[in-house]
């Protein structure tokens, strides 16, 4: 790693890091990665330049993950997932190795950073500096399924799906 890490999440073999890096063992993969503990061996999630996330207002950075099923759900400081529009989370499939924003348009994921990711069930529930998810008023937590886009929430409650 050349930067910090601040979160870690198991799916399987691999140890998925989020951080500040753009590299992990060698590999390019901005800043998210995977170790697989099988072949001891680091990857990037997604491929080319435009693996992992990128485009902070600032910096970028993955602060948080959490993983359901064969999916790895990223939240942090970035706009961008895979190369494609993505506001501050995102979700991975290891299986298939692609990317995909929650929720469609501008408005999608969040309007601004996340900290904290927690999974229930089918239901994954972001924490960060938002006050808006999907589009709709959040007061910086908000709730989402696998499948579902983030949805309506009032100022005193969590945006859910």
């Amino acid at each position: 790693m050349n930067n910090f890490v601040y979160a870690l999440a198991v799916v399987g073999n691999e140890v998925v890091v989020g951080g500040g890096f753009t590299s992990a063992g060698g590999v390019s993969a901005n800043r998210v990665a995977r170790f697989n503990t099988q072949t001891n061996t680091w990857s990037s999630l997604g491929t080319g330049s435009s693996n992992g996330v990128s485009g902070g207002i600032v910096f970028s950075a993955v602060n948080a993950l959490a993983v359901v099923g064969n999916e790895v759900f990223v939240g942090g400081w970035f706009t961008s997932a895979g190369g494609a529009s993505a506001n501050y989370v995102a979700r991975f499939n290891t299986q298939t190795n692609t990317w995909s924003r929650l929720g469609t348009g501008s408005s999608n994921g969040v309007n601004n950073w996340v900290n904290a990711l927690a999974v229930s069930g089918n239901q994954v529930f972001v924490g960060g500096g938002f006050i808006s998810a999907g589009g709709v008023s959040a007061n910086l937590v908000a709730r989402l399924t696998r499948r579902r886009t983030l949805g309506q929430g009032s100022a005193r409650s969590v945006a859910t799906a």
